[in-house]
């Protein structure tokens, strides 16, 4: 496996939520407030060390932007 790279986009809901299920052009009105990356890679680590292990290491980048002042 070479990397695997994922990312998750959070919107903006309104408070309290009107109803549980939004439509597709419901989500297409609401603003983006930010993302989720996820980054999965192979370890390094020397074959001996992992023994016959897949072993992999991830990492997760949270973004959520500030309020507009």
């Amino acid at each position: 496996m070479d990397s695997l790279e994922l990312t998750f986009i959070i919107l903006a809901r309104e408070d309290p939520p009107t109803c549980e299920l939004l439509t597709s052009g419901d989500i297409a009105c609401l603003q983006m407030i930010g993302d989720v990356n996820l980054f999965v890679k192979e370890s390094e680590k020397d074959e001996e060390e992992v023994k016959s292990h897949v072993v992999q290491e991830g990492e997760i980048e949270i973004m959520i932007a500030g309020m507009p002042l």
